[in-house]
């Protein structure tokens, strides 16, 4: 969360305005009881002012630390395939000199991380999920850990990946996690260890499922997957469809110029 002094203002202006409100409406109350003159209404609203002020402040710290951002970099990353451009807006907000609240958050982080892998930029990818496992609590360690497996797998990293990955699956895990497992042992995993046919099996899954909705982004990663298993497995018409599609579609992901690179040299 990043917390500026202008939006902590903005929050504690508004708790100002409602515990005044909430306040007065109590005061009101009291003066007509002691005039004997029935206040029921008055009471209700001081009470139900006092705490929406807090609600209100505790939203509005959320709204201007957090929410904003994740809103940016969903819009930015997974739907207009701009993750540099969120990457900028974080490092803004992560640095600007004005924060009277700056620690790491597991969301965000999160975005960070998958703004860094569209990238193709593995390293900080590795550098921001370290980030998020020093500081997100302990029930989400494993799912931060999984996410670190994952990327250690896309860089060949098998056995570093491996190792990290069989740790957390013997902890318990819940279920959300425990998702996320599986769909690593059927997509990253399986495609590292060479099961080809189970990551294939896996991402022509992906593109026809309703739920969860895919993105544009994990559109363009899972046909570029599907790419990448028939060049290994020498099915070069199929190939070429899938990375015909992530240069059409692949916007300013590293996607769409690794697709065009390879569809230069199937070509030749």
């Amino acid at each position: 969360m990043f917390l500026t002094k202008k939006a902590r203002k903005k929050s504690l202006i508004y708790l100002g305005l409602f515990i005044a409100l909430g306040c007065a409406a109590l005061i009101v109350a009291g003066i007509f009881s002691l005039m004997l003159i029935k206040s029921t209404e008055l009471i209700i609203i001081g009470v139900i002012s006092l705490v929406l002020g807090v609600v209100v402040y505790f939203s509005g710290r959320y709204t201007e630390g957090k929410g904003k951002l994740l809103i940016n970099g969903n819009k930015l990353i997974n739907n207009e395939l701009r993750p540099a451009e969120f990457i900028r807006a974080y490092e803004e907000a992560r640095d600007c000199p004005d924060n009277v609240v700056s620690k790491p958050d597991f969301d965000i982080l999160s975005l960070v991380t998958a703004a860094y892998g569209s990238l193709d930029e593995n390293e900080k990818a590795l550098e921001t999920i370290e980030q998020m496992i020093a500081a997100v609590p302990e029930k989400k360690k494993a799912h931060a850990q999984l996410l670190k497996a994952a990327v250690l797998f896309d860089m060949g990293k098998t056995e570093e990946a491996e190792e990290l990955f069989n740790r957390v699956q013997s902890e318990k895990l819940n279920l959300i996690t425990k998702g996320m497992a599986d769909t690593i042992l059927k997509s990253d995993r399986a495609r590292a260890m060479g099961d080809y046919k189970t990551a294939e099996n896996y991402y022509n899954q992906v593109l026809t499922r309703t739920f969860p909705k895919n993105t544009p982004l994990s559109l363009v990663a899972t046909h570029y997957n599907l790419a990448d298993i028939y060049c290994r497995t020498d099915r070069t018409c199929e190939a070429k469809t899938h990375l015909e599609y992530c240069v059409q579609n692949g916007g300013e992901t590293a996607i769409k110029k690794d697709a065009e690179e390879k569809l230069k040299v199937l070509s030749n």
